[in-house]
């Protein structure tokens, strides 16, 4: 289900109701002036903030799950987004082959997510490029957390 009003951000649910049994759901919509964590964009969803797993699993921490729900809205309110790309990027610590392995796996599981929010899954495809595409050189905490990441990116 995606709950959606003009002025204000879309929010998607999924809820499971039995035959015969009734179910309530209170959503409370972010307008238009508040601060948003995700944006579409013609190539893109950026969000502004980070998508965290469990350490060194692909594992998604309850903490991303509000985020992951406002990607997953902004995917349903635009249906003429055919196809996202999602990737998942490392640092570079640790061994290569698994940083590769762990960005699959972890990409692999925001897009399950996103399945499970109600995204068609013809609409979604998940890469691991490890610790090939930095965004930011260095061997500091800083510039480990920056490379450590999940993007998404629109195809046509």
């Amino acid at each position: 289900m995606v709950i959606a009003a003009e002025g204000f951000a879309a929010q998607a649910v999924s809820l499971h109701v039995e035959h015969g049994q009734g179910r309530e759901y209170s959503a409370v919509l972010q307008g238009e002036g508040q601060p948003r964590a995700v944006r579409m964009t013609s190539d893109r969803i950026e969000i502004d903030e980070q998508v965290f797993f469990a350490l060194n699993k692909a594992t998604i921490q309850p903490a991303s799950f509000a985020l992951l729900d406002q990607v997953a809205a902004s995917i349903l309110a635009h249906p003429d987004v055919s196809r996202v790309r999602i990737e998942g990027h490392t640092d570079d610590q640790g061994p290569s082959a698994f940083n590769t392995k762990l960005s699959q796996q972890r990409a692999d599981a925001v897009r399950a997510y996103l399945e499970r929010k109600g995204v068609d899954p013809s609409r979604l495809t998940s890469v691991g490029f490890g610790s090939s595409k930095p965004l930011r050189a260095g061997d500091d905490e800083a510039a480990h957390e920056a490379n450590r990441r999940v993007e998404f990116h629109l195809e046509s």
